[in-house]
């Protein structure tokens, strides 16, 4: 399928710790971990390649259904795979907009081309919250027809704990503002193998190009100095 032949192509996301208090600085940039906020210290989103996804774990789709994580890995299609809350005010909210701004440039449509998949990391979300979100994101997306290839889960703190880890996800919870400190990203699962191919993502920076057709107005990002097509470069085409 043409679509695996894609390079997801991310930037990672740097934020200061003075915008924090709902969200987060990556442990891995800025200042060292021992001198931020409690609540920043921990947080992170390093998915690392080759990372098995705990395919039996259970949540709720946005109908109330029981569902499986491996429902939506179990097939030829590439997933695309977000960590959000649905009661987030801003940077969920930002990451969910960007991904439905940039696969609509894509001629490619979920459902039939790749899934989509938002996982609450909440154990307090409902699928009442789920359908409201998946209702925003299809407004926005003008496919209604792609309906069957957006998935917004919900589940226990057990199975929000499994998934978050296999992909070392990490977030603190603040009890006086009721807010998550969190990273935002999107990774690329690749069903075959449970492959994961991205790194982290700022909201609208997600693109898929097909690598043979790179050009001069395409923007793609640099590893250890190296380019797409060049030996040693992380991310490849399948």
């Amino acid at each position: 399928m043409r679509f695996c032949c894609k390079l997801a192509v991310a930037l990672t996301l740097l934020f200061t710790a003075a915008t924090a208090r709902a969200q987060m600085t990556p442990d891995n940039v800025g200042q060292p971990a021992s001198g931020m906020p409690t609540i920043l210290q921990g947080v992170g989103f390093r998915p690392e390649l080759n990372a098995q996804m705990p395919l039996d774990t259970s949540f709720k789709d946005e109908t109330g259904k029981d569902v499986r994580l491996g429902d939506y890995l179990h097939t030829q299609k590439p997933v695309l795979l977000a960590f959000v809350y649905y009661g987030c005010p801003m940077m969920c909210t930002q990451l969910e907009q960007g991904v439905v701004g940039s696969l609509r440039m894509l001629s490619f449509n979920p459902g039939r081309d790749y899934e989509v998949v938002f996982v609450s990391f909440d154990n307090r979300d409902t699928p009442e919250m789920a359908a409201a979100k998946k209702a925003t994101a299809m407004n926005k997306f003008r496919r209604p027809e792609t309906s069957t290839g957006w998935h917004f889960l919900s589940g226990s703190k057990e199975s929000i704990a499994a998934v978050t880890n296999a992909a070392n996800f990490h977030f603190n919870y603040d009890a006086k503002s009721n807010l998550f400190a969190h990273a935002s990203g999107v990774i690329i699962v690749r069903s075959e193998d449970d492959l994961l191919k991205s790194v982290e993502a700022i909201p609208g920076a997600v693109g898929l190009v097909d690598v043979y057709s790179i050009n001069s107005r395409v923007n793609v990002l640099k590893v250890d100095g190296k380019l797409p097509l060049e030996q040693g470069y992380f991310l490849k085409g399948n």
